[in-house]
């Protein structure tokens, strides 16, 4: 077992105002020897840890094999210490990658969420040909997605500065969009438009004004009335 010393100047790493208590973790002495493990545990997602583990050696200089996750670039970490003050550095670091991991999991899980509704957009538009637009078709888009953008603006208000924040950032992918004509075949094209028109309508205020006239966009490269 490590020494009682050991241990708590390890506990006292676990407290992070704002972020984390020494009471969200488990810490586990045991073995002895060569055989000694201290191991912190979080509490509320077991499969985060620290561990230290005595490493078997020839010389007299006492080495501790560190393992945690999550790791710094990946889900688990290892490093070779031979010292408390070493090991008290990979405990804080430690400390550093958890927070960091716990505060972005909500964002990642988000970001999951969202590939599988792209994914499922996109699945929707295979039977589009994958063939490029004509110059004429590219035309008709390019005055069909003019004509959209005047109605949208009209539709957003010319008074509610923060509408129009918003819509400029529309007006960008919009600039975007008649530039692909000529370089995205229209099965690509038409992924490039559904997928920012849901990233548009993400925001309820948004929807407002930009459900008008999508279906007339769509229904020119699927073939259907173009309705909506």
């Amino acid at each position: 077992m490590f020494k009682a010393s050991v241990v708590q100047a390890v506990a006292e790493r676990l407290t992070v105002p704002g972020s984390f208590r020494q009471e969200d973790f488990e810490i586990i002495n045991q073995g002895g020897g060569s055989k000694a493990e201290l191991r912190v545990q979080y509490r509320f997602k077991p499969e985060y840890f620290f561990s230290a583990q005595m490493k078997s050696t020839t010389t007299a200089k006492k080495t501790l094999a560190c393992g945690y996750a999550p790791g710094e670039f990946v889900e688990r970490g290892s490093r070779t210490v031979e010292s408390v003050s070493q090991l008290l550095s990979a405990v804080e670091a430690w400390m550093g990658f958890l927070g960091a991991e716990m505060r972005a999991l909500p964002l990642v899980r988000e970001l999951e969420d969202r590939r599988r509704e792209i994914e499922e957009i996109l699945a929707e538009v295979q039977d589009v040909t994958d063939e490029p637009f004509s110059r004429e078709e590219g035309e008709e888009l390019r005055t069909r997605l003019e004509a959209l953008e005047e109605d949208w603006r009209q539709r957003s208000g010319d008074d509610d500065e923060e509408v129009q924040e918003r819509f400029s950032v529309i007006e960008q992918d919009l600039v975007q969009l008649k530039r692909e004509i000529g370089s995205l075949s229209k099965q690509g094209w038409l992924k490039s438009w559904l997928v920012k028109v849901a990233r548009w309508t993400e925001d309820p205020e948004n929807r407002q004004f930009i459900s008008a006239g999508t279906n007339a966009v769509r229904g020119l490269l699927t073939g259907g009335n173009g309705g909506g």
